[in-house]
């Protein structure tokens, strides 16, 4: 199965991977015109405050499954995206 193979590997992940990563994409997309984009994944407070520093527009929701859950569980998923809607409405959109 893919996802178990590949979660483990997730929770390697950082915040501070997500954030420059996030700001390299960002110039990237820039670069090509883009000036909006959507991203739902992990740590997203990072992307969004990756987006706000290279001044564009994003949608972010935090990814929540029933599976494996590299972060946080489910229950607490949809409380973290309201926060991320709260903290960056009217900034980032």
């Amino acid at each position: 199965m893919v996802a178990s193979a590949y979660f483990p590997r997730e929770r390697k992940l950082t915040e501070e991977w997500v954030y420059w990563g996030t700001l390299l994409a960002c110039a990237e997309m820039i670069l090509s015109g883009t000036t909006t984009f959507c991203d739902m994944y992990l740590f997203e407070h990072k992307v969004a405050e990756a987006a706000s520093t290279a001044g564009m527009r994003a949608l972010v929701g935090e990814c929540s499954t029933t599976f494996l859950a590299p972060l946080r569980p489910i229950e607490s998923g949809l409380a973290f995206t309201e926060s991320l809607i709260r903290q960056w409405q009217g900034i980032l959109w």
